[in-house]
C-alpha cells in the first residue's frame, strides 16, 4: 500500500492515477496540514501505524509543496522542508519508505540560493541524504520541469508563453541560453516507478540526458502557433545562478525507458490547454 501527500498537484495526482504503483491512497490535506510544524514526526507515525498494513511495506510519496518564489521563506520552509522531514522520520518508525521531490536546480543553485523554493529543497535533500545513510528508508528525487496534467502555472515559462500566445501579445524573454529538460508527467510517473522499484536511497536526479536551450523551445513553440514575430528574445535580463553549461547525465535507473520527444509534445500539450 502506498500513500500520496499532495494529490491535488500535477505530480501527486499523476502518481495516484497511475497504474504503476498498485494500491495508492491520497491523503486529505487536512490530515497532513498539521505535520508542517517542528516535532510532528510522532503524529506522522501514529497516523501510519493505524493506516498502513504492517505486512505490506510501501511508499509514502511527498508531492505536497509550493514553488511560487513570491511566497515567504517561512512558508517554503514549513511546507517544503518540515512537512517532508517529519514524514521521513515518522514513516521510518512504521517500516514505510519515503520519496520526496525537489528540483535539479538544487545542484546548480546550492545552499546559498536566494530563491526560497530552491533553498528549502536543498535543505530537504541534505536531510534525506543524511537520514537515508543511517536508515535507508528515504529517496529525494530531483526532477526537471514537468508538463501535462493540467494548465501550466502562470509564473512558469510554459504558462507565460501560453498566456502571451492566447492574448496575441509580444513575449519578452531573456537570451534563453539556459539549459533545460522538460518531461511529460505521464513519462515521469513511469520513471518514478522505476526509481521506487530500485530501492535506491539518498539523492538522485531524474534526467533523460537530452537538454535543450530555452530559446530553442520558444522559437519552436511560437513558429508552431504561427506567431514567431511575437517572440522577443533578449528583452529581459538573465537571472544569475542559472545552468548554461551542465548537461545532466541520463539516470542509470531508467534502463531502456524512453521519454517522448520534448518539443512536439510541448506544442501538443499547449494546444490541449487552449481547447
Amino acid at each position: 500500500m502506498n500513500f500520496v501527500l499532495g494529490a491535488r498537484g500535477r505530480l501527486g495526482s499523476a502518481v495516484v492515477a497511475s497504474c504503476e504503483f498498485g494500491e495508492t491512497i491520497a491523503l486529505d490535506r487536512m490530515i497532513y496540514s498539521r505535520w508542517t510544524r517542528e516535532g510532528a514526526a510522532d503524529d506522522v507515525a501514529r497516523y501510519f501505524e493505524k493506516s498502513a498494513s504492517p505486512k505490506a511495506a510501501g511508499y509514502v510519496f511527498v508531492a505536497a509543496g509550493i514553488k511560487d518564489p513570491s511566497r515567504s521563506p517561512e512558508e517554503h520552509h514549513s511546507i517544503n522542508y518540515l512537512l517532508a522531514r517529519n514524514v521521513v522520520e515518522g514513516a521510518h518508525k512504521c517500516g514505510l519508505r519515503v520519496m520526496t521531490f525537489g528540483s535539479v536546480m538544487e545542484a546548480i543553485a546550492g545552499a546559498g540560493s536566494n530563491n526560497p523554493y530552491l533553498a528549502s529543497k536543498v535543505r530537504l535533500g541534505n536531510f534525506v541524504r543524511e537520514h537515508s545513510a543511517k536508515y535507508g528508508n528515504a529517496l529525494h528525487v530531483r526532477p526537471h520541469t514537468l508538463f501535462g496534467g493540467g494548465v501550466p502555472e502562470n509564473f512558469m515559462f510554459l504558462g507565460q508563453m501560453r498566456n502571451a500566445i492566447a492574448r496575441g501579445v509580444r513575449f519578452d524573454m531573456s537570451d534563453g541560453l539556459q539549459l533545460r529538460e522538460y518531461h511529460h508527467i505521464d513519462d515521469e510517473t513511469k520513471a518514478i516507478a522505476k526509481f521506487a522499484q530500485s530501492n535506491a536511497r539518498g539523492v538522485i536526479e531524474l534526467s533523460h540526458g537530452s537538454s535543450f536551450r530555452l530559446r530553442d523551445l520558444a522559437i519552436y513553440v511560437f513558429k508552431a502557433f504561427d506567431c514567431p514575430d511575437k517572440l522577443n528574445i533578449g528583452a529581459m535580463p538573465t537571472l544569475r545562478h542559472e545552468n548554461f553549461d551542465f548537461v545532466f547525465p541520463r539516470s542509470p535507473l531508467l534502463g531502456e525507458f524512453q521519454f517522448r520527444d520534448t518539443f512536439p509534445a510541448v506544442v501538443e500539450y499547449l494546444r490541449t490547454c487552449n481547447t
